[in-house]
């Protein structure tokens, strides 16, 4: 979970800051494609950071199933229990 954080935060400065001044990136046009990072590392970087947010996602929706198993509980319950759990992750 801190490795999703840390990335996370990471990827929001990357955003915020990847143009000099800050107010260049809604001005980018023909004459200001020196003053921010390429394309190419903005694409990558996003690439990452929806793999690494859908995965995180996924393993977060499924802790659940590994905490309630083990208690006795009817299936239906569990399922009910896991599905809900796994909504709020």
């Amino acid at each position: 979970m801190a490795g999703t954080v840390i990335f996370g935060t990471t990827y929001l400065l990357m955003v915020a800051f990847q143009c000099r001044p800050i107010p260049t990136y809604w001005e980018e046009g023909p004459r200001t494609p020196e003053k921010c990072w390429p394309r190419q590392v903005i694409l990558i970087m996003t690439i990452a950071a929806t793999v690494i947010n859908t995965s995180a996602d996924f393993i977060f929706g499924t802790l659940p199933w590994f905490i309630v198993r083990s208690m006795n509980l009817p299936l239906g319950t569990k399922i009910v229990v896991v599905g809900i759990l796994g909504l709020a992750a």
